[in-house]
C-alpha cells in the first residue's frame, strides 16, 4: 500500500456546548447543535464532538445558501 501522509489538521475537538458558545455566539444551545450540524464524531456511548473546521465550513455552507 502506498505510505499515508501526516493526518490533515482539522481544528479542534469541540463540545455541543463550545459548538453553540463560541462559534454560533450562543445563538443556538447545545441540544439544537447535537441535533442539526452534521459531520460529528462519536467518541463514547453519549460523547459527541466536531471538528472546528468542519463546523466552520458548515456553516459557511449555509449563508451561501
Amino acid at each position: 500500500p502506498a505510505p499515508m501522509g501526516p493526518p490533515v489538521h482539522r481544528g479542534r475537538l469541540l463540545s455541543a456546548e463550545q459548538v453553540a458558545t463560541e462559534l454560533l455566539q450562543g445563538s443556538v444551545g447545545p441540544a439544537w447543535v447535537r441535533r442539526h450540524v452534521p459531520h460529528g464524531v462519536r467518541l463514547g456511548h453519549s460523547t459527541v464532538r466536531w471538528f472546528e473546521t468542519d463546523v466552520l465550513g458548515w456553516i459557511e455552507a449555509r449563508r451561501r445558501s
